[in-house]
């Protein structure tokens, strides 16, 4: 929605009312994408920061229904998310449909109380800033940006309490788009997008169970032909079965193991989309403790459903003794190691050893899958405990002014800073709602709003690349870029001169930096070693077939026992892999991880080491890494000429 701020004849300036993304929208983007599927968004004015994170944006001249019959006709499966489009939620092949979270009673009154009172407050102040406009031309500009903030802040109010009052009236939650649900959906979520973000996630591990699976029923069914053609018939059983049977067991325990995974897995913290840069001081300070109350009372949860959170807290505790983090660990390394494409290859060649009768061909290369596993899984260990002590002894600390229970949207918490004893806490003990000062050569925590400064002057080269000073103020600045927001302060930065107090408003990945790096993506591990020799087993795998049913076909011409041509067709299948390489290659690459380490190089994986030999563009990024990251004098100079550096006028 769009209005227009005007005193009389003259307009002030135009106003963008829209909503504001839930807290958990960030995180539901993430899983979306952890998918592997091709993330679709309709297009709207509230979900601008979330565009570079998505595949394809819906221009709205079509209806997300027609779009969804599109990707359909083209070939694919379509999941949609929605909370009131009642016919995309029916055209989809899954349609989950978010109820609206109602709320009732007294705290709907409370609600719509306080919102009235906040668009009163905020007409009030629209008013004062145009009559500011109005008096004095020079500040025309700013007052018109206050009172335009001013005036959105009094609709988004208004438009609360309307809300408020419409769910005071009976209390009844209101479940989807104008009161009715969407019983079209295959899926109904509870409110907010915590069950919605829960799906995704067991797509995402349903995609990689299904891979799983049908790898291990080709292994199983070629197996269990090879045992029925060799193995031997005991009373009336029939061993040829064996082998589905186990691999359906197999399967069967890693679906049930994921599935138990993604229901434990807990929710991520949420991010809370505020222009923090919009609000004055004492608005920061308010809304920051509102959020802490309401997280200091969590919903009552039933024993039932508290029961997997409590299993999960004592399977941590076991699991941070000495003993059993290292074992977890150890696992962890083991089990990722073993992802490797060659390792389903070398598991049925094992297998199919054994079957034939060729046991010390089947322990060759099952010492070689587990030790290769083995030596990668420690090396990745010690980097990994190299590299925690790296983060120890160079973590960001704050000074942080004592937590109280005081309002903290009185002035005079913003007036007495300077009187307050600090303490000096790890930056990963802030949360939003915390007080810190900053000092010079400070590395900024979290992301902060500003309350009072002094001369401050911060290095955000980390966040915009520019390498010159940035000048801060208290002052609010509306709808300003993220390099003209003068009034916060970000996560990495430095600060340069100056002094300053700021109240936290994000830390961790909810703050700028997380969410650059969360937009910008990971990137596919590099094509090792490993991954090349699967590629060429994955080629030559029917050559290789072809020439050991050649064999067992020569073989068996040659009138030799069944039994012994096809082992000897298994043996050269075997053969054609080469098992031994990819242990040898672990050895050197952890070998040459040590070498490095004494240099100074902490390697976190060794098979990097490999792709050095492939590299064949180079990066390099300019601020502080082929600069020095700071300014230095390179020529002096007066009314009269240049000067030396060593003049004791250059030094006046």
């Amino acid at each position: 929605m769009r209005l227009l701020l005007r005193r009389g004849e003259r307009l002030l300036g135009r106003v963008t009312v829209g909503g504001q993304l839930a807290p958990l929208a960030d995180a539901v983007l993430d899983a979306a994408r952890s998918t592997g599927a091709q993330v679709v968004l309709t297009r709207h004015a509230a979900v601008a920061e979330l565009v570079p994170r998505v595949d394809e944006v819906l221009d709205g001249n079509r209806s997300l229904a027609a779009e969804v019959r599109r990707l359909q006709a083209a070939g694919h499966a379509v999941l949609v998310v929605s909370q009131t489009d009642d016919e995309a939620l029916a055209a989809a092949d899954v349609g989950a449909a978010v109820q609206r979270d109602g709320r009732a009673g007294g705290a709907a009154e409370r609600g719509a109380e306080q919102g009235a009172e906040r668009a009163d407050n905020s007409a009030d102040r629209a008013d004062k800033s145009a009559d500011r406009a109005d008096s004095n031309a020079e500040r025309a500009e700013n007052s018109a940006e206050q009172a335009e903030n001013s005036t959105e802040e009094a609709n988004i109010s208004t438009e609360r309490a309307e809300n408020g009052a419409e769910r005071a009236n009976g209390g009844k939650p209101d479940l989807g788009g104008d009161g009715c649900v969407c019983w079209s959906a295959h899926l109904l979520c509870g409110p907010g997008l915590e069950d919605v973000w829960r799906v995704l996630r067991a797509v995402a591990a349903a995609r990689a169970v299904s891979q799983r699976a049908v790898r291990l029923a080709k292994s199983g069914s070629a197996l269990s032909g090879l045992l029925a053609v060799v193995g031997k018939r005991r009373a009336g059983r029939r061993p040829g079965l064996t082998p589905v049977y186990g691999a359906a067991l197999l399967a069967l325990i890693q679906g049930t193991a994921a599935g138990l995974t993604v229901t434990r897995q807990p929710v991520p913290p949420p991010v809370a989309h505020v222009p923090w840069h919009a609000l004055d001081q004492s608005q920061v300070l308010a809304r920051l403790a509102e959020a802490r109350d309401d997280a200091a009372r969590p919903p009552p949860v039933g024993w039932l459903r508290a029961t997997p959170t409590r299993i999960r807290g004592l399977a941590d505790r076991v699991a941070g003794l000495p003993p059993g983090r290292i074992s977890l660990r150890l696992a962890s390394a083991v089990r990722e190691e073993l992802q490797d494409p060659m390792t389903p290859v070398l598991a049925v060649g094992a297998a199919a050893s054994a079957i034939v009768g060729s046991s010390i061909d089947a322990v060759l290369v099952a010492a070689v899958m587990a030790g290769n596993a083995l030596i990668s899984g420690t090396q990745r260990i010690r980097a990994e405990r190299a590299l925690r002590q790296l983060f120890v002894d160079h973590e960001t600390t704050a000074r942080r002014l004592p937590r109280c229970s005081a309002d903290a949207a009185d002035a005079d918490v913003v007036a007495g800073l300077d009187s307050v004893p600090l303490v000096t806490v790890p930056a990963s003990d802030l949360c939003p709602g915390d007080i810190i000062a900053l000092r010079a050569s400070d590395v900024v925590p979290a992301d902060a709003r500003l309350l009072s400064t002094v001369d401050l002057e911060v290095d955000e080269s980390t966040l915009t690349g520019e390498s010159r000073p940035v000048d801060k103020g208290f002052r609010a600045t509306p709808a300003a870029p993220l390099a003209e927001r003068t009034c916060m302060v970000f996560d990495g930065t430095t600060v340069l001169a100056g002094t300053a107090y700021a109240v936290v408003v994000a830390t961790g990945e909810a703050t700028e930096a997380g969410r650059a790096t969360r937009a910008a993506g990971r990137a596919g591990a590099a094509a090792g070693l490993q991954a090349r020799l699967g590629e060429v087993t994955r080629k030559a795998l029917p050559a290789t077939l072809l020439g050991g049913a050649t064999v067992t076909g020569l073989a068996t011409l040659r009138r030799l026992p069944l039994r012994q041509a096809v082992a000897a067709g298994v043996s050269v299948a075997v053969a054609a892999v080469p098992e031994g390489l990819p242990l040898v290659a672990t050895v050197a690459e952890a070998a040459a991880a040590r070498r490095l380490s004494r240099r100074g190089v902490l390697v976190v994986s060794s098979r990097t080491l490999e792709a050095l030999g492939r590299v064949d563009v180079l990066c390099f990024d300019k601020t502080g890494t082929l600069t020095e990251g700071r300014l230095a004098v390179s020529r002096l100079a007066s009314a009269t000429g240049d000067l030396e550096p060593d003049d004791p006028a250059a030094r006046r």
